[in-house]
């Protein structure tokens, strides 16, 4: 039980502690814990052997020493923590410190009352330890600490009347329990009667310990003070309230767009260079810019991205993540967020597609569900429910925006459904044919809102039959002429000796994450373009690995595009929320492939970046490692022959190395374990001890011992017979020296010398 009261702490505290220092605390407690226990040990048990005048007080201090120090070391290590810029506050300490006293009272207690204590100390970390949890699944420590108590409950009552005998039956129930019930009555009664006016009462039923984002209704995302609108709440009282509200719509904002951002990492694109015939405007013409939006925030194009581009300057990581967050993102690290998508390219710069009127009516019309009075929404079609979906699971994920400053909202690819709290109207959102998530109508997407998605993962094994019965992709390669040659001969090295389907594609992506190197900022282009000189030096930003993978891919037949966004670096990993901050610098460049059906696999050609989730089928992962298995396989089962061949010997070494623990055992089981290893022995030589045989008898049967360890044999089980059924509560210095002997001396090699050939019938 104090074992599952400290593990119900650990889980809480894992949730935003420093793992190194909880690490760190656990060996200390432990080991200082465990050698407080060996003292106790070694006192009782040598108890009776003659000492020298005052070991045995010495030995009492050391484990009230070393008590102490196991007390305190939650203390000083939290001191520690709090200097480096973790640690806990004084109540989980307390809870730690409570935790480790209810391990070391069950460990050394010889009383029921500090076994009691030892139960309620761990009663109280493991029930409060769950209270406290964010995670549903905490509460399985309590059913499991609860078990085990009721165990202990049960056995402690039934030892305590192996030796009494009932001498009479009083069925009364007793005042005690008669006052209980009608306290209990009146209590439930007045609750039934006059809760409902109760306003603390209300707010109870809503939820036992509410947090800032809502009721149990809304899940963990919605905490931290910011939650899913709290902060900002639309001058409503709700706390759970969109607070999508537009103010100081005219004056500047500091909020950095996408342009700003895809600007400071990678640096600005190249204007063309374009020469028009002009006249010169007269001074009076000139209209005067004042007024209007800044340079810094309108882009070049609004739907471009392009591959020359100026040379920047590489800003240092600011020390405070939350403050300069662009927004956070609550689920799996290593995540790929897309914003924007470029199908054209037409050798420096990246375009989108064009869209119809009609397919752009038609796809910006996202569908709704309601599951448990919250709106839902998902893509036209639900195209990522269907069958033929390369996406399949669901994970629970969120982002809450702070200082992001634009409509278009981050998402992966594959997003089955996503929603915002009290939003039931579709028209809030915008899906395009791009598999773009934004809200229309407003510059940017409003401060603290909380959006939740529900997103599939990569299933390998669908992923793999798309690819490989799609059809060609189209041409939409209009510039690179000066490499496609090189490009073309890159890609056949890579993927002539692998068929049409994902291990083409795979090996493609493989070889440029293996030959190339990713290095951060833009790269001169004065005197060759930005393809020449990434193919020449091998190295270069993302945008340029996602753009050569792309066209080496479409030279073998696929439909590709070009996919900007955030790639969610599990270095900006806030402890305290348990989300990761989003900075300026995450902005990354990826590709993704067209599977058929209008599905779109994200690719990572970029090393130094993990490419995104994917899961199978165990049937498929045992297939794809199969020589992997046969090979563990084999290696396993040569390994078993061996144990079997040497388990004779391996058994003699193991008991050889623990006789010396035999000091910390108690008389009583030195002797069973003994026991056990003499029959354990003659099993190994072959002459199982049959069921009902005694042992004396059973080891003169089967063995000719020499006088000397005949003798001590018969000591041994002699000295067993008395400790076990007669009034003898201790062995013998003589005793314990022959039971270590036994251990170390009475070899199975030795014994197969030893033993009685039976002759032939």
């Amino acid at each position: 039980m104090a074992c599952v009261a400290l593990v119900t702490l650990v889980q809480r505290r894992a949730n935003y502690d420093s793992v190194l220092f909880m690490a760190w605390e656990a060996i200390l407690c432990a080991g200082v814990i465990l050698a407080a226990g060996c003292c106790h040990r070694l006192r009782t048990s040598l108890g009776q052997l003659p000492l020298r005048q005052g070991l045995e007080q010495r030995l009492n201090v050391a484990t009230v020493i070393l008590l102490l120090v196991a007390f305190a070391s939650p203390w000083a290590i939290n001191f520690l923590a709090k200097r480096c810029g973790v640690g806990n506050g004084s109540e989980i300490v307390m809870l730690g410190t409570l935790g480790w006293a209810g391990l070391s009272s069950a460990l050394l207690g010889t009383r029921s009352r500090t076994v009691s204590l030892s139960v309620v100390c761990s009663g109280f970390v493991a029930l409060f330890a769950t209270l406290i949890s964010d995670v549903a699944s905490a509460t399985w420590f309590a059913y499991a600490w609860v078990a085990l108590c009721m165990w202990w409950l049960v056995g402690n009552h039934w030892e305590g009347l192996e030796s009494r005998s009932a001498e009479h039956i009083d069925r009364s129930v007793g005042l005690r329990w008669t006052y209980l019930a009608l306290v209990l009555v009146v209590f439930v009664g007045s609750t039934l009667a006059i809760g409902h006016r109760v306003p603390v009462w209300q707010r109870l039923r809503a939820e036992l310990m509410p947090t800032s984002g809502g009721t149990t209704g809304k899940d963990s995302a919605a905490r931290s003070g910011v939650g899913n609108g709290d902060a900002l709440i639309a001058a409503k009282n709700h706390a759970t309230s969109f607070g999508a509200v537009e103010t100081d719509m005219f004056l500047d904002s500091e909020k950095p767009s996408l342009f700003d951002v895809f600007s400071d990492e990678f640096g600005e694109p190249k204007p063309k260079e374009s020469v028009e015939q002009a006249q010169a405007l007269s001074p009076q013409d000139v209209q005067s810019d004042e007024g209007k939006f800044s340079e810094a925030n309108r882009s070049s194009s609004a739907s471009e991205f392009g591959i020359e581009r100026k040379p920047t300057e590489r800003k240092a990581l600011p020390e405070d993540l939350v403050s300069n967050a662009l927004f956070f993102w609550q689920g799996g690290a290593h995540a790929h967020l897309a914003v924007e998508r470029f199908h054209h390219f037409d050798g420096v710069t990246w375009t989108g597609a064009p869209i119809t009127r009609a397919e752009a009516s038609r796809a910006a019309k996202p569908g709704a569900i309601e599951v448990e009075q919250q709106s839902w929404f998902f893509a036209p079609g639900n195209k990522f429910a269907s069958s033929l979906s390369p996406f399949r699971g669901a994970v629970a994920e969120a982002a809450k925006f702070t200082r992001y400053g634009s409509p278009i909202i981050p998402s992966r690819c594959g997003t089955k459904l996503w929603s915002i709290d009290q939003i039931s109207r579709a028209d809030f959102f915008h899906y395009d044919a791009s598999d773009c998530l934004s809200m229309p109508g407003r510059e940017r997407v409003p401060d603290y809102t909380m959006v939740r998605f529900v997103n599939g993962e990569i299933d390998l094994e669908k992923m793999e039959q798309l690819l490989q019965h799609c059809s060609p992709g189209k041409e939409h390669v209009g510039g690179a002429k000066t490499c496609q040659e090189e490009l073309a001969e890159l890609a056949h090295s890579y993927a002539d000796e692998t068929s049409r389907g994902w291990e083409q594609v795979r090996s493609v992506v493989e070889g440029l994450r293996r030959e190339f190197r990713h290095r951060q900022g833009n790269v001169d282009t004065k005197h060759q373009t930005a393809l020449e000189q990434f193919l020449q030096v091998r190295s270069g930003p993302s945008y340029l690995f996602a753009t050569v993978a792309a066209l080496m891919l479409e030279h073998l037949g696929y439909e590709t595009r070009l996919v900007t966004g955030f790639y969610i670096n599990p270095k900006h990993y806030v402890k305290a929320d348990n989300e990761y901050a989003v900075q300026g610098s995450d902005v990354h460049v990826w590709l993704e492939i067209n599977a058929g059906h209008g599905y779109w696999i994200p690719l990572e050609p970029t090393p130094g970046y993990r490419a995104p989730r994917t899961t199978a089928s165990i049937w498929y992962q045992a297939m794809q490692a199969r020589w992997e298995i046969a090979g563990c396989c084999l290696v396993a089962s040569i390994s078993l022959s061996i144990l079997y061949l040497l388990r004779a010997w391996i058994f003699d070494l193991l008991c050889w190395c623990c006789a010396p623990a035999l000091v910390v055992l108690s008389d009583r089981r030195r002797v069973r374990w003994t026991a056990w290893i003499l029959d354990v022995r003659l099993s190994l030589l072959g002459r199982k001890r049959p069921r009902g045989a005694v042992l004396r008898k059973h080891l003169s049967a089967s063995l000719n011992l020499p006088e000397c360890q005949s003798n001590k044999v018969r000591t041994v089980l002699e000295a067993s017979d008395c400790l076990l059924f007669g009034n003898r509560s201790s062995l013998s210095a003589e005793q314990r020296t022959s039971i270590l002997e036994l251990w170390r001396e009475l070899t199975v090699a030795k014994l197969r010398k030893l033993r009685i050939v039976e002759s032939p019938s």
